[in-house]
């Protein structure tokens, strides 16, 4: 077996994100009536659920 050092220049895929840029998931809890208006919203706007929300929740943090 050929031993390769672990640098970025040897991986595969996309590349890593930086620590400031990482998410972690969370949980809140919340209604299915809720949820349900929050996904109508986000494919209203084409986009996940996730990034509906951080973008609402957001939206007035400038």
């Amino acid at each position: 077996m050929l031993y390769m050092e672990n640098n970025n220049t040897n991986l595969a895929g996309r590349p890593r994100l930086p620590l400031e840029e990482k998410r972690k998931a969370r949980s809140i809890k919340m209604s299915d009536q809720e949820w349900e208006k929050i996904q109508n919203q986000a494919a209203k706007k084409a986009v996940n659920v996730s990034k509906y929300i951080r973008e609402t929740l957001l939206k007035g943090d400038s």
